[in-house]
């Protein structure tokens, strides 16, 4: 396989795995509080070491964190962030800006989540699979595309049609979709 075409075909099966996951609707819910670059940028340098990790290391580093770890420190942050929104939602006035907002949307905050949300995900093992096979170098730069183009696509998606929904709503919705994620993270646990 060419670089364009292995490039390309990295590119959209990483992109469509990603369509709909987790970390893609987490950006979308977070992007919502008006701290777009913060959910962009965050998530993206989580993806770029993820995808790192993912070319470089393989799959040994699910060998070296036993998955029962994995597992709760997912379930972990899906609570935090589950309570930050529902304590925001719940001490929040309609008429509050949401630039105003005190949910955990730092860079710091979002590179974390991300990076333990999709540590071992099937979008970093698909990358680990292809890079065993193609060049490293341009399956790194395809699902590393990927997952900033789902990124953008998902911040772009919170900031623009979520951002008009009330925020107390938004924020009880969000709490939901977060306590959701950790409800079926601590069954696998």
């Amino acid at each position: 396989m060419d670089v364009l075409s292995t490039l390309l075909s990295t590119f959209i099966m990483i992109f469509l795995a990603e369509l709909g996951d987790k970390s893609q609707l987490a950006c979308m819910s977070l992007a919502s509080t008006g701290k777009h670059k913060n959910v962009l940028w965050g998530a993206t340098c989580a993806f770029l070491v993820l995808n790192t990790i993912a070319v470089g290391f393989g799959l040994k580093l699910s060998l070296w964190i036993p998955e029962y770890y994995l597992a709760l420190g997912m379930t972990t942050l899906f609570s935090m962030f589950a309570l930050a929104f529902l304590y925001s939602a719940l001490r929040r006035h309609k008429d509050e800006d949401v630039s105003e907002l005190n949910v955990p949307t730092t860079f710091t905050s979002i590179f974390i989540f991300i990076f333990v949300a999709e540590l071992g995900d099937k979008t970093q093992i698909a990358t680990t699979g292809l890079a065993s096979t193609y060049s490293i170098f341009i399956v790194w730069l395809g699902a590393s595309l990927a997952l900033f183009c789902s990124t953008l696509l998902a911040v772009y998606v919170g900031a623009r049609w979520l951002a008009n929904i009330p925020i107390k709503t938004l924020h009880f919705v969000c709490a939901g979709i977060f306590a959701t994620f950790a409800f079926m993270q601590a069954l696998s646990i």
